[in-house]
C-alpha cells in the first residue's frame, strides 16, 4: 500500500522562528561509488536467489525445436518390485506424445517386457503411432513372466518398412538386436532405431557400435535422416561412442551424428571443451548414476540445432532418467525426390547390405576420461534378461 507523508496529529502552537539553515556536510567522493557498488550487488544477489540454479539447457515444449524425440529406458523387467509402478511406467511414457507435454514423434525404449509395449502402443495408436518391437529373450518364467523381453521403437507417422539388426559379437549374455523402422518424420522419410549396446569393458561394444554406425550411414548415404535413440552402455569419450559422433564435436569423433546434449556447456567435459568458446562437446548431462549413457543421434546432414534434456529420476519407474532431444530439419542436404536424390536407387539396402564400403575406422580404445562403466545393479549381474545398466 502506497503512503503519503507522515503528518504530525498535536494541534500547531502558533508561528514559530525559522530554524538555522543546517550545516553543510561534506560527502567523500569515493561514497556515492561504493554506494552504487553495494546497490548493485544486492540487486544482482536478489535475482540470482529467485531465479535458483542455473540450467541453461532446460529444454520446454515452447522453447524447443520441432522435431522431437525421447529416449527411455525403462527397466522394464527387474524394475518390478516396490516402489516400481508398471502403471506410472506407461502414463510417464504415454504423456511425451501429449502437446503440452513433449509432443514427440519418436519414442525409443529399452528393456521393454512385450505386455508394456503392447499397451503403450494401443494407448498411443489414436494420436498416429505405429511401432516395432524387437525381443531379445523369450519363454523364460523369470524374465517379464514368460513374455518376450527387448527393445521397442514407437514413431509418429506411418511405417513403410522395418529391418531388425543383429550387432550380436559372441559372448553375450543376451543377443544384441536393434529394432528399426522406416517412416515419415514430419512429412520426411527417416530411419529410427532403439539402440541397447553391450554392458561389458567395450571389448564387445565396441564392435556392435561400429557394425551399428555402418548400418546406419549407408542409409545415411542415400539421403535418409537417421535417428538413433537408446541405451549405449558407455560414456560419450569412450571409444564404443566414437564411431558416432561427428568430428564437429572434437576429441577424435569417426562418425556422422549430432547428439542431442551435446550443445549443453552446463555439462561439458573440462578436460576437453570450454564453456563459452567451444560449440559442441562429447559430453552431457548424466542419464544413469553420475554419468551419461543414454543418447539420441540425428544425422548431421539432416539435422540442426540440436537440444537435449535429462529429466528428473523418477524412482518409481526406473533407475535410468528419461532423455529428451529436440533438432530442426537441417537445409543443408538434397531431400529424397529432388534431382540429386532421384539418381539413387528406389530401394534401401537390406539390414545387411551397405549402400557404400564401411569407412576406415580407428579400433584403438580412447582413454575413458569420464570414469568405470556403471555397475551392475544390486543382485543383478550380467544374467539373461538383465543388462547392467
Amino acid at each position: 500500500m502506497r503512503r503519503g507523508p507522515l503528518r504530525s496529529r498535536v494541534p500547531a502552537a502558533g508561528p514559530a522562528a525559522p530554524a538555522p539553515p543546517p550545516a553543510p556536510v561534506v560527502v567523500p567522493a569515493f561514497v556515492p561509488v561504493l554506494a552504487l557498488a553495494l546497490s548493485l550487488a544486492l540487486a544482482l544477489a536478489g535475482a540470482a536467489a529467485l531465479a535458483g540454479p542455473a540450467r541453461a539447457d532446460t529444454v520446454s515444449p515452447d522453447s524447443a525445436p520441432a522435431l522431437r524425440f525421447v529416449s527411455y529406458n525403462i527397466c522394464g523387467n527387474m524394475c518390478g518390485a516396490d516402489p516400481y509402478d508398471n502403471e506410472r511406467r506407461i502414463d510417464s511414457v504415454v504423456a511425451q506424445a501429449a502437446a503440452a507435454t513433449w509432443n514427440a514423434d519418436q519414442v525409443f525404449l529399452q528393456e521393454v517386457c512385450r505386455p508394456q509395449y503392447d499397451e503403450i502402443l494401443r494407448r498411443l495408436a489414436p494420436l498416429g503411432f505405429h511401432g516395432s518391437y524387437g525381443a531379445t529373450l523369450g519363454g523364460r518364467a523369470s524374465v517379464c513372466g514368460g513374455a518376450d523381453y527387448g527393445n521397442a521403437v514407437l514413431v509418429k507417422g506411418p511405417v513403410t518398412d522395418s529391418a531388425e539388426l543383429d550387432l550380436t559379437v559372441g559372448g553375450e549374455t543376451e543377443p544384441i538386436t536393434v529394432p528399426c523402422v522406416r517412416t515419415l518424420l514430419q512429412g520426411r522419410t527417416s530411419w529410427a532405431c532403439s539402440v541397447h549396446l553391450y554392458w561389458d569393458d567395450g571389448t564387445l561394444a565396441v564392435p556392435e557400435a561400429e557394425e551399428l554406425a555402418s548400418r546406419a550411414e549407408a542409409w545415411e548415404a542415400q539421403g535418409l535422416p537417421v535417428v538413433l535413440g537408446g541405451d549405449f552402455n558407455h560414456s560419450p569419450r569412450t571409444a564404443t561412442l566414437t564411431p558416432f559422433y561427428d568430428p564437429s564435436a572434437g576429441d577424435d569423433g569417426q562418425g556422422v551424428f549430432l547428439e542431442a546434449d551435446e550443445t549443453d556447456s552446463d555439462f561439458f567435459d573440462p578436460a576437453t571443451c570450454t564453456a563459452g568458446s567451444d560449440p559442441l562437446c562429447r559430453s552431457g548431462e548424466p542419464t544413469r548414476n553420475e554419468k551419461k549413457i543414454d543418447y539420441i543421434f540425428l544425422s548431421a546432414c539432416h539435422f540442426t540445432s540440436p537440444r537435449g534434456d535429462a529429466l528428473p529420476l523418477d524412482p518409481s519407474v526406473s533407475d535410468h532418467r528419461m532423455l529428451r532431444g529436440a533438432a530442426a530439419r537441417s537445409a543443408g542436404c538434397r531431400p529424397l525426390g529432388s534431382s540429386a536424390a532421384a539418381l539413387l536407387p528406389r530401394s534401401l539396402p537390406s539390414p545387411g547390405a551397405a549402400a557404400r564400403p564401411p569407412r576406415p575406422r580407428s579400433r584403438r580404445s580412447a582413454p575413458d576420461r569420464s570414469g568405470p562403466t556403471p555397475p551392475p545393479r544390486p543382485g543383478s549381474g550380467p544374467s539373461p534378461g538383465r543388462s547392467a545398466a
